[in-house]
């Protein structure tokens, strides 16, 4: 009975969404996309003949996915030039749905994305948009928010005419939401509210459960005559709101960091606590506490009486106490450039600055450090060319920081592991993905190339336009996936970028390395168990076109066929590893993972022992040979 439970299991995988060789947990491909794509590609505007990435984010259980693309498919044929899609996984495969609004004027040019926002489950979505209304209620020709309900029809923010400004000098910019969007923080240059300042800048507070509150309120009461969220800046990626919308950090005119809790006070926060002090400089909000109840920021006065606090540091406020701490204490000033990130509860932060605050640092570069228990510690020594990693705009960001601060994982054209990356071919520095394990201070090259110089090196995918830092890093650690135009395995053998996974202390390949054209990673799931990637190699039977799709590699995926429910459950679904995808012969030997060969030759691999860990991979180095 057991045996023809599992041949029942098998042919139904196979039926389903064929397995490539060697993908890592027993992962199977599940085409996302539908198959009539309208002729067209997922994804963005092309670069170098070449689709881009599909500005993907996916919900949390990996279940659902939303992108763009350059053309019109289930539904949206009067959408805008790039148009939004989100696909949901059933029982029987994924479904797909336009849910762009009806194109404001005929596009001439490409046009972004009008989403600013997507609930985690994505089935609610923000976005700003002039022109024809969406929704009863709003002013003519003004800027607008609106909301996109499940159902597909849209709410507004606010439906009050700005009195002060015309619609071509009126702006409102969204800052920032919780994960359901049932709390919204915007930005207005208009008094929506009778409190606030006509014809300033102020910032607001909207749910669905109260009316539109003024949230730049000093604490005497009295309306800021100016104010913006967070610190200010355009494309801050800094968190604003906490994740039950009961506090909100904004700044004022002169850079004064406030925050406003349950709408009825409002707490400075870069107030300096040294005797005689009244008032800080200007703060830039770099991080707050998933709760609200901590902000991680920098001020150029030096706020504590703390002998080493020089200013210009970086301070954590406490919401509860009142307390202020200086997480960089130096003799002169640390000349901060920036935060990479931090744990959500504020006991770890990763920065950069230029100042020695440790041993190993040099002066006047860009030092990656890690600040943890009153302590701060060296991690590597980066180059100003790897600003990104610590860049306020979101689609530059390449760092990316565990919930607990365990594991930070980031890009650098530096050579931290002593890893050789001067390219092939130019001889410049190609950039290389990096791991940092803080429990063991260990870091790791995950990209560099075995033995070998890179001719391209590691990349992560862009930003989304909605302010959406695409997920790449498990919320454990323990799954990286990025992008390579390097092979780093035998497998790959297309001279193309392709998507890897790094796990277990060793890449592997997630596109098939096979394809003739670049493969790219789109977004993990926070566990790890999907990897949405776009692809035109047809890796499911349903996919029978040239053009780019969104996969997703997923553990225990595939379907059973329609009307039939599948016998089994668990680890029994897991598609089988030998069965691949339709594409033709590949090549005689490869690789099904560690320890053989598939083909007619077999080889061992195994890890030699004693020997001395390699700077690439920070990691004992692999002997491999054939068996005789």
């Amino acid at each position: 009975m057991r045996r023809a439970l599992t041949l029942a299991c098998l042919l139904l995988s196979l039926f389903a969404a064929p397995a490539a060789r060697g993908l890592p947990d027993g992962r199977v491909y599940e085409q996302v996309t539908p198959a009539d794509k309208n002729g067209g590609d997922v994804g963005g505007p092309a670069f170098e003949g070449e689709f881009s990435s599909a500005f993907g984010q996916s919900s949390a259980d990996g279940n659902a996915i939303g992108y763009v693309s350059l053309s019109s498919f289930a539904g949206a044929p009067s959408a805008e030039f790039l148009t939004n899609y989100i696909s949901v996984r059933g029982d029987t495969g994924w479904t797909t749905r336009a849910v762009s609004p009806p194109a404001a004027v005929p596009a001439r040019f490409i046009e972004p994305s009008p989403f600013r926002a997507f609930s985690a489950d994505l089935s609610t979505a923000l976005l700003e948009r002039a022109g024809p209304a969406l929704a009863a209620g709003a002013a003519p020709g003004f800027d607008n928010l609106y909301l996109r309900r499940a159902d597909g029809g849209y709410g507004l923010v606010s439906a009050v005419a700005p009195p002060s400004r015309t619609p071509g000098e009126y702006t409102v910019r969204f800052a920032g939401a919780t994960a359901d969007l049932g709390h919204l923080v915007f930005e207005a240059n208009d008094a929506l509210v009778p409190q606030a300042p006509p014809g300033a800048r102020s910032v607001y507070e909207w749910s669905g459960s109260g009316p539109l509150r003024l949230v730049s309120v000093l604490p005497d009461g009295s309306a800021s005559p100016s104010a913006r969220a967070g610190d200010g800046q355009l494309d801050d990626l800094a968190d604003v709101i906490s994740a039950d919308g009961s506090r909100i950090y904004w700044t004022d005119g002169e850079k004064q960091l406030y925050v406003r809790e349950g709408g009825v006070r409002t707490v400075k926060v870069n107030t300096s606590h040294r005797t005689g002090g009244a008032s800080g400089g200007t703060a830039t909000l770099l991080a707050i506490t998933p709760d609200g109840s901590r902000a991680i920021f920098t001020d150029p006065i030096a706020l504590t009486d703390d002998p080493g606090d020089q200013g210009g540091g970086i301070y954590e406020y406490d919401l509860a106490t009142g307390s202020l701490r200086d997480l960089t204490p130096h003799s002169g000033s640390p000349d901060i450039q920036g935060v990479l990130g931090m744990s959500a509860d504020g006991s770890t932060v990763y920065f950069v600055a230029s100042a020695v605050l440790a041993s190993g640092a040099k002066g006047a570069a860009a030092n990656l450090y890690v600040a943890r228990n009153g302590e701060v510690d060296l991690i590597a020594v980066l180059s100003g060319g790897d600003s990104a990693n610590w860049d306020v705009n979101p689609e530059l960001r390449s760092s990316r920081v565990t919930p607990d601060g365990a594991h930070l994982a980031f890009i650098s054209r530096a050579s931290p592991t002593g890893y050789d990356n001067a390219d092939a071919v130019s001889g410049e520095a190609d950039p290389e993905l990096f791991l940092y394990s803080r429990e063991d201070g260990r870091l790791l090259c995950v990209s560099c190339v075995p033995g070998a110089r890179p001719a391209g090196g590691a990349s992560l995918p862009p930003g989304t336009g909605s302010d959406h830092l695409p997920r790449i890093l498990a919320d454990d650690g323990s799954r990286l996936a990025f992008d390579s135009r390097d092979a780093l395995v035998p497998a790959d053998t297309d001279g193309r970028q392709d998507v890897y996974l790094y796990e277990d202390g060793r890449p592997q390949l997630i596109s098939t390395g096979r394809s003739g054209d670049m493969s790219a990673l789109v977004e993990m799931s926070p566990t790890g168990r999907d990897v949405f990637f776009t692809t035109r190699e047809r890796l499911a039977a349903g996919d029978s076109d040239n053009g780019a799709d969104i996969y997703d590699a997923r553990i225990g995926g595939g379907f059973a066929a329609v009307g039939e429910a599948s016998p089994c459950a668990g680890e029994a679904c897991r598609g089988p590893l030998g069965a691949g995808p339709a594409l033709g012969p590949g090549p005689a030997t490869e690789w099904i993972g560690p320890g053989h060969r598939s083909g007619r030759r077999r080889a061992s691999c195994r890890l030699r022992r004693g020997g001395a860990r390699t700077a690439e991979r920070g990691a004992r180095p692999r002997r491999c040979g054939r068996r005789r």
